[in-house]
C-alpha cells in the first residue's frame, strides 16, 4: 500500500459518509453530473483547451487539462442543480433508506471520479513508475480507466497514450544541474598523528585531528 491507495481509501470514505448525509436525490443528480460532464467533455474539450493557450504552451498537456477542467466544471454545475431539485421534490424516503442509497451512489461516484482523474494523470506520470506499480488499488482502477478511455475521441486517446515523462522537457531544461561530488583519493594519507606523551601526568593520549596538541 502506498500514497495512491491511501488517497483512494480516503476518497471512498469521504463520498460514502457524504452520501449518507446528503441522501439519494442529491447523490443521484451529482452522479448524473459526473456522467454528463464526461460525455459532453468528449465533444467540447478542444474549445476549453484553446482558452488555456496563454497559460499552457504544450498542446498535449493543454488538451488533457482542458478535458479534465470541463468535466469537473459540468459536474459541479449539475451538482448545484441537484441541491435545488432536492428541495423542490421533497422525496419521501425513510431516513435509513435514503442514507443507504445515497452512500451506495456516493461510492460509485468516488470510483468513477478517481478513474477519470487517474486516467488523465497517466498523461503526466508514467504508469510504470512506483507511484502506480506499488499500489494495490491501481490494477482495478486501471481497468475502469481503460474502459472509460475507449469512449474518448481518438486524438485525445493519442495524447494519453504518449506517456510522457514525469516532468515536461521545458521544466527539466530549466532545472539547475546538481554539482558532482568529488571522488575520494585512495592514495591520500590518513590524517592521523602518532601518540604523544601527556606532559601533565606522563600518560599517553592520542592526538586527534584538529586537537590542540597538533597545533603545538
Amino acid at each position: 500500500m502506498n500514497g495512491l491507495d491511501i488517497a483512494f481509501i480516503a476518497i471512498l470514505f469521504f463520498f460514502f459518509v457524504r452520501g449518507i448525509f446528503r441522501g439519494f436525490i442529491k447523490e443521484l443528480t451529482s452522479t448524473f453530473g459526473l456522467v454528463a460532464g464526461y460525455v459532453i467533455s468528449r465533444q467540447y474539450y478542444p474549445e476549453t483547451a484553446e482558452l488555456l493557450k496563454p497559460f499552457v504552451q504544450d498542446q498535449n498537456y493543454r488538451l488533457a487539462i482542458g478535458f479534465l477542467m470541463l468535466c469537473l466544471g459540468l459536474f459541479l454545475a449539475i451538482s448545484l442543480l441537484g441541491l435545488v431539485l432536492d428541495r423542490v421534490l421533497k422525496v419521501t424516503l425513510g431516513n435509513v433508506t435514503n442514507g443507504l442509497l445515497g452512500a451506495a451512489v456516493g461510492l460509485l461516484k468516488a470510483v468513477a471520479l478517481s478513474a477519470i482523474v487517474l486516467m488523465v494523470a497517466t498523461a503526466f506520470i508514467r504508469p510504470e513508475t512506483p507511484f502506480f506499480q506499488d499500489s494495490l488499488a491501481w490494477p482495478y482502477i486501471r481497468y475502469i480507466s481503460n474502459s472509460l478511455r475507449e469512449m474518448l475521441p481518438q486524438n485525445l486517446k493519442d495524447v494519453l497514450d504518449k506517456k510522457p515523462s514525469l516532468l515536461p522537457e521545458q521544466i527539466k531544461d530549466k532545472l539547475p544541474d546538481l554539482p558532482a561530488l568529488p571522488k575520494p583519493d585512495s592514495n591520500a594519507p590518513a590524517d592521523w598523528k602518532p601518540i604523544q606523551p601527556d606532559q601533565s601526568g606522563g600518560k599517553t593520549a592520542p592526538a586527534w585531528p584538529g586537537s590542540d596538541s597538533n597545533r603545538k
